[in-house]
């Protein structure tokens, strides 16, 4: 069973060697790039990557786009901030193997999430089960402005494969900042576009509040010591903007879809 790996990218080169080197037990290593202009391309060309230039139009719009340059029967869908672990990659060859011709179509696996280069297992950030390996045109990503998950196109439930995929989200505090205003755009239109009206101003107070109090007490983040705390002041902050730019619609129009 051949299996390809698909990665997007747009100005990746502080982190898409790392991500690369990972992933060269893979048959097949697809690289769909959004005209970077940093040096992604040349560090792409030090790997056996096939290198695709296609124009941004949303995170799930893109993967969509890189599964069908795939060729593989089975396709694992990394970031260009992750890094597939020894356990991982062992576990997703042997799985291909054992299941050959089984009717199982999609598999998940735990995301060990690191911030400023400490991994962080509380606060809702750990397990973190993603679903990232599929058989080919077995399953799609969603497109929304922000947050894409990949379905199965059945009902099946997913299977699971142990190992860590770790996920080296934010180098330092202030790119978290930046993420979550960028985010907060997005996450405000896919709220009006779900809704179909704008939140109410309870809506506004409550929800960011509720989001502190679940990541920092509910879900133990107080537990990963300092970052825990800066974690959950940014989740509630993140909402915050969110639901201000929602209720605020005239704003969320002027927001680009980037990267």
């Amino acid at each position: 069973m051949k299996l390809s790996v698909i990665i997007i990218t747009h100005n990746e080169e502080q982190n898409i060697a790392r991500a690369l080197a990972s992933v060269a037990f893979a048959d097949e290593v697809i690289v769909v790039d959004s005209f970077s202009t940093d040096k992604t391309l040349e560090i792409c060309s030090k790997f056996s990557a096939q290198v695709i230039q296609n124009e941004f139009e949303g995170y799930g719009q893109q993967k969509n786009f890189a599964q069908n340059k795939a060729t593989g029967d089975w396709i694992l869908y990394v970031d260009a901030d992750e890094v597939v672990s020894v356990e991982l990659a062992d576990n997703i060859l042997s799985t291909i193997k054992e299941k050959e011709g089984t009717k199982q179509n999609v598999y998940e696996m735990n995301r060990l999430n690191f911030y400023c280069g400490k991994p962080i297992y509380h606060g809702g950030w750990y397990p973190d089960y993603v679903v990232r390996l599929a058989k080919k045109n077995m399953a799609k990503w969603t497109q929304p402005n922000v947050h894409e998950k990949l379905l199965p196109l059945t009902n099946q439930k997913p299977g699971r494969i142990y190992g860590d995929l770790k996920h080296y989200t934010f180098k330092n505090i202030l790119s978290q900042v930046e993420r979550n205003m960028r985010y907060a755009g997005l996450g405000a239109n896919d709220f009006i576009l779900k809704k179909g009206r704008k939140p109410y101003l309870l809506e506004v107070i409550v929800r960011p509040v509720g989001k502190f109090l679940e990541c920092y007490f509910f879900k133990g983040g107080y537990l990963d010591g300092f970052f825990g705390f800066v974690i959950a002041v940014n989740s509630f902050y993140s909402m915050f903007i969110k639901y201000v730019l929602a209720k605020s619609s005239d704003d969320i129009n002027k927001s680009p879809k980037s990267q």
